[in-house]
Protein backbone atom coordinates (compact mmCIF):
# COMPACT_ATOMS: atom_id res chain seq x y z
CA UNK A 1 0.00 0.00 0.00
CA UNK A 2 2.83 2.37 0.81
CA UNK A 3 4.42 1.62 -2.56
CA UNK A 4 1.15 2.51 -4.34
CA UNK A 5 0.93 5.76 -2.42
CA UNK A 6 4.50 6.73 -3.29
CA UNK A 7 3.94 5.93 -6.96
CA UNK A 8 0.82 8.11 -6.99
CA UNK A 9 2.63 10.97 -5.26
CA UNK A 10 5.38 10.75 -7.88
CA UNK A 11 2.74 10.61 -10.62
CA UNK A 12 0.98 13.71 -9.31
CA UNK A 13 4.32 15.53 -8.93
CA UNK A 14 5.01 15.07 -12.65
CA UNK A 15 1.46 15.99 -13.70
CA UNK A 16 1.40 19.07 -11.44
CA UNK A 17 4.58 20.37 -13.07
CA UNK A 18 3.09 19.80 -16.53
CA UNK A 19 -0.08 21.71 -15.58
CA UNK A 20 1.96 24.54 -14.00
CA UNK A 21 4.20 24.78 -17.08
CA UNK A 22 1.25 24.91 -19.47
CA UNK A 23 -0.46 27.49 -17.24
CA UNK A 24 2.60 29.72 -17.15
CA UNK A 25 3.07 29.55 -20.91
CA UNK A 26 -0.61 30.38 -21.35
CA UNK A 27 -0.18 33.35 -19.00
CA UNK A 28 2.80 34.56 -21.03
CA UNK A 29 0.78 34.32 -24.23
CA UNK A 30 -2.29 36.03 -22.80
CA UNK A 31 -0.41 39.00 -21.36
CA UNK A 32 2.25 39.30 -24.10
CA UNK A 33 4.98 39.04 -21.48
CA UNK A 34 8.21 37.10 -21.61
CA UNK A 35 8.54 36.86 -17.80
CA UNK A 36 6.45 33.68 -17.22
CA UNK A 37 8.17 31.79 -20.07
CA UNK A 38 11.31 30.79 -18.17
CA UNK A 39 9.43 29.42 -15.10
CA UNK A 40 7.05 27.62 -17.48
CA UNK A 41 9.93 25.99 -19.33
CA UNK A 42 11.57 25.06 -16.03
CA UNK A 43 8.31 23.40 -14.91
CA UNK A 44 7.97 21.47 -18.16
CA UNK A 45 11.66 20.52 -18.05
CA UNK A 46 11.31 19.27 -14.48
CA UNK A 47 8.31 17.18 -15.51
CA UNK A 48 10.24 15.80 -18.50
CA UNK A 49 13.30 14.91 -16.45
CA UNK A 50 11.17 13.38 -13.69
CA UNK A 51 9.16 11.41 -16.24
CA UNK A 52 12.17 10.06 -18.12
CA UNK A 53 13.95 9.13 -14.90
CA UNK A 54 10.93 6.99 -14.03
CA UNK A 55 11.97 3.70 -15.62
CA UNK A 56 9.25 1.43 -14.21
CA UNK A 57 6.41 3.22 -16.02
CA UNK A 58 4.59 0.78 -18.28
CA UNK A 59 2.97 1.66 -21.60
CA UNK A 60 -0.53 0.84 -20.40
CA UNK A 61 -0.14 3.07 -17.33
CA UNK A 62 1.25 5.86 -19.52
CA UNK A 63 -1.68 5.56 -21.92
CA UNK A 64 -4.20 5.64 -19.07
CA UNK A 65 -2.42 8.70 -17.65
CA UNK A 66 -2.57 10.56 -20.96
CA UNK A 67 -6.26 9.77 -21.46
CA UNK A 68 -7.16 10.63 -17.87
CA UNK A 69 -5.27 13.95 -17.73
CA UNK A 70 -6.67 14.98 -21.11
CA UNK A 71 -10.16 14.18 -19.88
CA UNK A 72 -9.55 16.20 -16.73
CA UNK A 73 -8.30 19.11 -18.85
CA UNK A 74 -11.53 19.03 -20.82
CA UNK A 75 -13.66 18.62 -17.68
CA UNK A 76 -11.96 21.49 -15.84
CA UNK A 77 -13.85 24.05 -17.92
CA UNK A 78 -17.09 22.97 -16.22
CA UNK A 79 -15.84 23.29 -12.63
CA UNK A 80 -17.28 26.80 -12.02
CA UNK A 81 -20.73 25.64 -13.16
CA UNK A 82 -20.54 22.50 -11.03
CA UNK A 83 -19.51 24.55 -7.99
CA UNK A 84 -22.39 26.92 -8.67
CA UNK A 85 -24.83 24.01 -8.66
CA UNK A 86 -23.36 22.56 -5.46
CA UNK A 87 -22.80 25.79 -3.51
CA UNK A 88 -25.63 27.90 -4.89
CA UNK A 89 -23.45 30.92 -5.57
CA UNK A 90 -21.03 31.82 -8.36
CA UNK A 91 -17.42 30.81 -7.77
CA UNK A 92 -14.52 32.19 -9.79
CA UNK A 93 -11.74 29.63 -10.11
CA UNK A 94 -8.72 29.64 -12.38
CA UNK A 95 -8.89 26.97 -15.08
CA UNK A 96 -5.44 25.58 -14.26
CA UNK A 97 -6.08 25.52 -10.52
CA UNK A 98 -9.31 23.65 -11.22
CA UNK A 99 -7.52 21.24 -13.54
CA UNK A 100 -4.87 20.57 -10.93
CA UNK A 101 -7.43 20.09 -8.16
CA UNK A 102 -9.55 17.78 -10.32
CA UNK A 103 -6.46 15.76 -11.22
CA UNK A 104 -5.58 15.45 -7.54
CA UNK A 105 -9.00 14.61 -6.14
CA UNK A 106 -10.17 12.33 -8.96
CA UNK A 107 -6.92 11.20 -10.55
CA UNK A 108 -5.03 10.26 -7.41
CA UNK A 109 -7.49 7.53 -6.32
CA UNK A 110 -7.92 6.39 -9.92
CA UNK A 111 -4.17 6.01 -10.36
CA UNK A 112 -3.93 4.06 -7.11
CA UNK A 113 -6.36 1.58 -8.66
CA UNK A 114 -4.44 1.60 -11.97
CA UNK A 115 -1.13 0.95 -10.22
CA UNK A 116 -2.72 -1.79 -8.16
CA UNK A 117 -4.18 -3.48 -11.23
CA UNK A 118 -1.45 -2.89 -13.86
CA UNK A 119 1.59 -2.14 -11.71
CA UNK A 120 4.51 -4.40 -10.99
Amino acid sequence: MQDLLLKCVRWYFVIAFVIAGIGLLNLADRHDSIKPVLPGLICLGTAFISGTAWKDLRRRVLFITIVMVTGFAWSAQFIPEALYVVLGRPVAINYFVGWSALTFFAGFPAMMYVYHKYGD
